[in-house]
């Protein structure tokens, strides 16, 4: 079970936030001030930390401080009923996870606590995996020392081992391999008559990573360095990438220097490294997600009234001035920004639910659209041509996994148009007894066919980074076309892409009726 500190002198919120908190599972500790909390934390592993800002003596700030000096990395939200721009400056200098203002919502405080848990998990889980990284390298090391010793003592004893070993083991002399273990054999898919005394080290390099593999073997031969450690991607007999990770040293084979080397195959490792880093992301892009949508509800709420206001005084001086111009234009100006922020209230609203709902697609991609107007280049630059069956079926669905997935699409198509005279965005719906199909087109650069492979890889992009970008170019992560893959894969979605560099890109999106009907 998790565990939570919660430190605030108000009893009474103290008590009502364990009691709420322990009733969905979680483990909860109490402190009214600063000592308190630190005697807990000296006893106690906790997974989160909730911290009222204002405390009597020292404050909250205070205590965040001190438990990154005394290297305590739990996540802390922050809570205060007195929020300022200071306690919030001093928030992101401390790292803190999350800054919450009185009062909060249950739902609002259970989804950052779970969030804020979750992050604890992968930074524990990173650790775990640093020690036992750390842990395998002292044993290898220890393992090379000990395997170059007996070298020294019996050049037979050494083979015999070494070809039991777990690990690839090799001997390079004069840039040629000298001797291959069977477990580096196994892994490159050749015989020992293929490579020994013909294969030099960089045949079985890529080609980017020759020039490391090169540079170290140079130093360790000419004393620059005693040992090396480095990883770099290896190709086998049928051209596969191979991750590996090498330890290298000197030794005297046959009476010449050359060198000695342990390989590890870690493709799986490094491709686990991804999927952590990717589900990190994806977590915070949830997050950073729930706090834009939050913020949009509560400008849209306090928009309502002056609306409302301005509407209902127009409307009452139109009965003495029938026949203004003037007044008809404010009206339904008035009109129009009210359902703009109807569409943001509903939005968000369907949004925060995970659980399936019924819709309509239409009305979700025509309510997307009007969020993009908000973009002026979109708004007056972009032609949109629609095309919507009539009467098309409704979805039984979680509304965010499409709506999101149709946000992505739309966002591509824009980006792909940035530095396009001719701007058109197609949209298109249709059904038959089987499918609901969805069509995106648009007038933008295009993608090249050796690219499609690629197009639902995590992080693969070609828009630059933020910190790279020139003026306004759009900039990208790489998680669009991934996060709609993953999103609409439990539909059975079919996604298929029609592109031309530097004609477009449709994007046709097949949907099995029976995975999203009313009736399922």
């Amino acid at each position: 079970m998790n565990r939570i500190l919660i430190v605030d002198d108000e009893e009474i919120i103290r008590d009502f936030l364990k009691k709420f908190l322990s009733s969905h599972n979680f483990n909860v500790d109490t402190a009214e001030d600063i000592d308190e909390s630190l005697l807990l934390l000296k006893n106690y592993e906790y997974d989160c930390i909730i911290l009222d800002i204002i405390l009597p003596k020292k404050n909250g700030i205070y205590l965040i401080e001190k438990l990154r000096e005394l290297e305590y990395f739990q996540p802390v939200i922050l809570i205060t009923g007195q929020p300022n721009i200071d306690s919030a400056k001093q928030a992101i200098k401390f790292n803190a996870y999350d800054y919450l203002t009185k009062p909060i919502s249950n739902s609002e405080l259970l989804a950052v606590v779970k969030n804020a848990v979750k992050q604890n998990q992968i930074r524990l889980r990173e650790e775990e995996l640093k020690q036992q990284q750390e842990k395998n390298r002292e044993i290898l090391e220890s393992e090379v020392e000990k395997r170059l010793a007996e070298l020294h003592e019996s050049e037979t004893k050494y083979k015999n081992t070494i070809e039991q070993s777990l690990a690839g083991v090799y001997v390079i002399q004069n840039d040629v391999y000298k001797y291959v273990n069977k477990r580096l054999l196994d892994l490159i898919k050749y015989s020992a008559d293929d490579v020994v005394n013909k294969m030099s080290v960089t045949d079985l390099v890529k080609e980017e990573n020759k020039s490391l593999v090169k540079e170290n073997i140079s130093k360790i031969l000419n004393n620059e360095l005693s040992f090396a450690h480095y990883t770099y991607t290896m190709l086998n007999k049928k051209m596969d990438p191979l991750d590996v990770e090498v330890w290298e040293s000197k030794i005297i084979y046959e009476g010449e220097s050359a060198i000695q080397g342990i390989l590890l195959d870690v493709s799986e490792r490094r491709a686990f490294y991804e999927r952590e880093k990717e589900f990190e992301l994806k977590l915070m892009h949830e997050h950073k997600l729930a706090a834009i949508g939050q913020l949009a509800t509560g400008i849209a709420h306090n928009l309502n009234t002056p609306i409302s206001v301005v509407l209902g005084n127009a409307e009452l001086l139109q009965l003495k001035y029938d026949d203004s111009p003037e007044l008809r234009k404010i009206i339904r100006q008035a009109e129009r920004m009210g359902s703009i922020i109807q569409s943001l209230l509903t939005k968000s609203s369907r949004e925060q639910s995970k659980n399936p709902q019924n819709f309509d697609i239409n009305l979700m991609i025509a309510s997307e659209l009007e969020i993009f107007n908000a973009n002026l280049d979109f708004k007056h630059n972009v032609a949109k041509k629609l095309n919507f069956a009539e009467n098309i079926p409704e979805f039984y669905a979680v509304y965010s996994d499409f709506s999101q997935s149709i946000m992505n699409l739309i966002q591509n198509a824009i980006d792909a148009m940035y530095k396009k005279d001719k701007k058109e965005l197609s949209i298109e719906t249709s059904y038959d007894s089987e499918n609901v199909t969805i069509i995106i087109s648009d007038s933008g650069c295009g993608i090249s066919e050796k690219n499609y492979s690629k197009l639902f890889d995590p992080f693969y992009t070609t828009k630059p980074a933020l910190e790279e970008r020139i003026k306004d170019e759009p900039t990208g992560t790489g998680l669009g076309l991934s996060s709609v893959h993953n999103l609409l894969s439990d539909y059975g979605v079919e996604i298929n892409f029609d592109s031309e560099v530097d004609k477009g890109t449709k994007v046709v999106l097949r949907i099995p009726y029976s995975s999203v009907s009313p009736q399922n």
